[in-house]
């Protein structure tokens, strides 16, 4: 996702409180602290992650070339958006989680991301 302050708070009170419930590990590029590039340690949390979430909020290059790179490896990723305009033709197939964010479509956001992950694992 972009880095945000409005999407920092959905990656930290609802992103990673999900993954909690589902005794998942989950963590963004702006938690990795290495000597490597930003890139390489992207790379490699792509690589290893066995689910990737994608927030097209926004429509940030960076988050599509992530999402390239997780689509050439076969990972499941699960698609994010506030606007439904925000997903890329190119994407639209897959389906997404549309998300108001205000309390009570966070809380219907978090019900869908529970029970789409669920369905991956």
């Amino acid at each position: 996702m972009p880095f945000r302050e409005e999407l920092d708070r959905i990656y930290r009170d609802h992103i990673v409180r999900v993954c909690q419930q589902l005794s998942c590990s989950v963590s963004r590029a702006d938690d990795f602290f290495g000597v490597q590039t930003v890139v390489a340690d992207v790379w490699a949390a792509i690589r290893t992650a066995k689910i990737i979430i994608a927030d097209c909020t926004g429509r940030n290059a960076n988050v599509f070339y992530e999402i390239g790179l997780a689509h050439v490896l076969g990972k499941p990723v699960v698609l994010l958006s506030q606007r439904e305009e925000d997903v890329p033709f190119d994407l639209r197939h897959i389906r997404f989680i549309k998300y108001n964010y205000n309390p009570p479509g966070m809380e219907s956001f978090e019900k869908a991301l529970k029970a789409t992950l669920s369905g991956i694992m």
